[in-house]
């Protein structure tokens, strides 16, 4: 696979799920992980308002949004993560 920026990640095109949303149904990503990012970034709002798949979103973001109080990470730790994974 061709290196992928953090903001294609978590970008919505055309409409469609972010590529994490679709590494999570896939299995390679898990729940805690949206929500990190999500917390490090906001995305989930953004991407619901463009979002226009109805079958699998609606119900996946009320997951997220619902379990977001109960994942606790030290987000400077996790800003560090990402941007180390990011720029090399």
């Amino acid at each position: 696979m061709d290196q992928i920026s953090f903001d294609d990640l978590l970008t919505v095109k055309d409409k469609q799920l972010p590529l994490v949303v679709t590494l999570y149904n896939r299995g390679e990503v898990s729940l805690a992980t949206l929500v990190i990012l999500n917390k490090l970034t906001g995305f989930l709002h953004q991407a619901n308002k463009s979002i226009s798949e109805t079958i699998v979103w609606p119900d996946l973001y009320r997951k997220l949004t619902k379990l977001e109080p109960f994942i606790e990470a030290d987000l400077d730790k996790m800003k560090k993560i990402v941007v180390n994974t990011f720029n090399t």
